[in-house]
């Protein structure tokens, strides 16, 4: 079967052409209409056949070749590489060769957008380091808890309202909200957050808009829930706001998702006055924002952010946040603010979900009631002011005019835009090589930018060195004309 026969292209769609290859591209391969091993034909055969821009089939065939779904042999040609196939073929013990085939439905939307590593050195987009703050000295917190439990006790109330309740006092102190425990619910994670608002809010078409650049796992998350994903361009203060109401008709977007601060993967701001216009339109155009301020406490502001939360805590926002996000895993919560009835109607889906360690809650109260929080969060934004500093000036004197950036006020990893041609693919699979891994959910490469989003809070002052090192000896070896 050709490619030809299942690709096509509907260009009054908002998605852009060459994901519309991709994404049928995947299916096919998938479904095993296209073969692995087969070859595809040259770009310029497939362009010319489609009737579009070699550009954009080239665009495409990187997307593809990025997620592995084709090999590219230099001067040979494209194949396909059925990477599920290929785990079919794996030998059989002799005890699965027992076991009945399970059906099952495969999912042609979700991909698993993250690998493993073994490296011992490696970049991320952004994640804290987690030994800055002791694990011992953490769980001494939540072994008290369980302490002073009554050893009558066996049930366990439904929410802990002490919790909520502090929780509550800290976001009103520090993020100048105005809320109380009908306000808000707490999760452990902000995908679970943003799937109950998704199964809420979305039904099968409506439209999500997102910016241009955005979470993968959000995205795969309002597509999961049957949306429509449509990109908002961006500039550089953030989310070009003429552009919706341009495109677009009241009532025709069903859910603006945006973080207003430290966008990601670009970590630019919006301005005071683009959120005015934002919450203007929202309410002109009746559509809902979701903002995601998961890096609210990883900042360094001389005033207390205007979220667009805080600016106008209507009916049109919800808000998802983050407590604890420099803790270790087990003792970080995530949170979603909104009017009563939308957290209501959200609890009932929590209900079900057993999304709930009462003692966690109790010791993160404590945390907060003690001052602890306070201590912790003074702590870890000192040590990771130094480490930005000390990653800017690295990238400095290493990489000079060849990359261009911005140092954030905010968040734990910087947007490196490179002034260079060079192919980000060959670059990651460069550093693995010299013992560097940088993951492909850093790589951001179409005909608009060539950049790279890095992490640098994670490492300490001689792994930051190396990593740096060796990102600039990859690049040195892929031939690029430049030196330190």
């Amino acid at each position: 079967m050709s490619i030809f026969d299942f690709i096509k292209i509907d260009k009054s769609q908002k998605e852009p052409v060459y994901l519309q290859i991709v994404y049928q591209t995947i299916n096919a391969i998938r479904m095993e209409r296209l073969e692995a091993g087969k070859k595809l034909p040259g770009t310029r055969a497939i362009a010319k056949e489609l009737g579009i821009h070699r550009n954009t089939v080239v665009a495409a065939i990187e997307e593809l070749k990025t997620q592995d779904w084709v090999v590219v042999v230099a001067n040979v040609g494209t194949y396909v590489n059925n990477i599920e196939r290929k785990s079919k073929s794996l030998p059989k013990n002799k005890f699965l060769q027992n076991q009945l085939s399970i059906p099952f439905y495969r999912n042609n939307v979700l991909e698993f957008s993250f690998s493993e590593t073994q490296k011992e050195l490696f970049f991320t987009d952004g994640i804290p380091d987690y030994r800055l703050i002791s694990p011992k000295e953490l769980s001494q917190f939540y072994s008290n808890v369980l302490k002073r439990k009554k050893r009558t006790e066996t049930k366990i109330p439904a929410k802990n309202f002490f919790f909520y309740e502090q929780l509550c006092n800290y976001l009103n102190v520090t993020r100048g909200f105005s809320i109380n425990k009908k306000n808000i619910l707490c999760g452990n994670s902000r995908e679970m957050l943003l799937n109950v608002l998704s199964q809420m809010l979305i039904k099968n078409g409506d439209v999500v808009a997102v910016a241009e650049y955005n979470h993968y796992n959000s995205n795969m998350i309002f597509r999961q829930n049957g949306a429509k994903i449509i990109t908002i361009p961006m500039g550089q203060n953030g989310i070009i706001t003429n552009y919706i109401e341009n495109n677009f008709k009241t009532g025709e977007i069903k859910i603006l998702y945006i973080n207003s601060q430290n966008q990601y993967p670009t970590t630019c701001n919006m301005t005071t006055q683009r959120k005015k216009e934002l919450l203007n339109l929202a309410t002109k155009m009746k559509f809902v924002i979701i903002e995601d301020d998961l890096d609210f406490e990883l900042g360094w502001y001389n005033d207390t952010p205007n979220t667009l939360y805080k600016q106008n805590q209507s009916a049109w926002i919800i808000y998802i946040g983050s407590f604890g996000r420099f803790l270790i895993p087990g003792f970080q919560t995530y949170f979603i603010v909104g009017t009563d009835d939308i957290i209501s109607e959200a609890n009932k889906y929590f209900s079900y979900l057993g999304n709930f360690d009462y003692y966690k809650e109790q010791a993160l109260a404590e945390m907060i009631t003690e001052g602890d929080i306070f201590r912790y969060t003074r702590k870890v934004l000192k040590t990771y002011q130094e480490r930005k500093k000390m990653f800017a000036q690295l990238l400095h004197n290493y990489f000079n005019d060849t990359i261009s950036y911005e140092i954030p006020n905010g968040g734990l990893s910087f947007w490196i835009i490179f002034n260079i041609k060079i192919s980000l693919v060959q670059l990651s699979e460069k550093c693995n090589e010299l013992g560097l891994y940088l993951p492909k959910n850093c790589l951001y490469q179409n005909q608009k930018h060539t950049a790279i989003r890095l992490g640098y809070a994670h490492l300490n002052e001689i792994e930051m060195k190396k990593a740096v090192q060796l990102l600039h000896l990859a690049i040195t070896n892929l031939g690029n004309d430049f030196v330190k």
